[in-house]
């Protein structure tokens, strides 16, 4: 809008120029005859009305009008000028400050994502860490079996009522003494015979509750140990796969018929 005020402000000044000549040669017009100034004189003294305003000051006045047009067509072409130049210079100004507005937020979403990141990983050695205090904290507890959980051993493994069995127990470490109650306490309540307990000043050779068979045991011992181990790891303990052994492995420096270790053997390991 502002280039169409321009143009139209320069092509009025071009034809105020164009016509310049005659305004001038209008001004300039010679004085006319003494004859017809004679002829006005004599009838304005017959009583006609004087025109007003006289033509010296109409001259003038019209002089000084035309002037104010230029110099106000002037003025109007400068203001457009500068309005168009100003205006596109703030414009300018504008989409600098624009710019750097997203330059400012982009770098804020940066940031933000940076710090997201941060937090994620901090979250996850976070949950690595309570993971670490949980393994811990099992592996500091104390194994057993409650009240609850021994008569749920029991009611599984009582089908084989009348099974007989010794227990192992590793002295070093400090819950097995507790575990080897829990577990005889649970397989007597189900009807099994004890044979005999041994206590070992050994580390142990192996983690865990660790169920063998005799080699020359009944085929119900075998199945009554495979329901044992996995009764026993239902309720949250560890206990390695069930395996044979001779009748020699029972017995430690002792004559292998000197007495009778039962038909299934448990050794109460460390913790794994």
């Amino acid at each position: 809008m502002y280039y169409k005020i321009y143009c139209l402000s320069i092509l009025f000044v071009l034809r105020f120029f164009s016509s310049e000549t005659s305004f001038w040669t209008c001004t300039n017009i010679p004085n006319p005859p003494a004859t017809e100034m004679m002829t006005s004189a004599v009838i304005g003294n017959h009583g006609e009305i004087p025109m007003w305003p006289s033509e010296e000051l109409a001259s003038r006045t019209y002089n000084i009008a035309n002037i104010g047009l230029i110099v106000g067509l002037v003025i109007g072409v400068v203001c457009t000028v500068l309005v168009v130049w100003m205006g596109n210079v703030k414009e300018s100004y504008s989409s600098n400050r624009l710019g750097a507005a997203e330059i400012e937020a982009g770098n804020a979403n940066a940031a933000a994502a940076e710090a997201n990141k941060q937090a994620e990983s901090l979250r996850r050695e976070n949950l690595v860490l309570q993971e670490n205090v949980l393994k811990l904290q099992a592996r500091t507890e104390y194994r057993h079996l409650t009240p609850l959980q021994q008569k749920a051993v029991a009611d599984k493994v009582r089908k084989y009522s009348g099974i007989a069995f010794s227990i192992v127990v590793y002295w070093p470490e400090s819950d097995s003494s507790a575990l080897k109650d829990d577990v005889v306490g649970a397989l007597t309540n189900a009807g099994w015979a004890l044979k005999g307990q041994t206590g070992v000043g050994a580390s142990a050779p192996e983690a865990g509750v660790v169920v063998e068979v005799n080699t020359v045991a009944k085929p119900e011992s075998h199945q009554a140990a495979e329901e044992l181990a996995k009764v026993l790891r239902s309720e949250g303990l560890f206990v390695p796969p069930v395996r044979t052994a001779r009748p020699s492995k029972y017995l430690m420096g002792e004559n292998p018929g000197s007495r009778s270790d039962g038909e299934i053997r448990i050794s109460i390991g460390r913790r794994p």
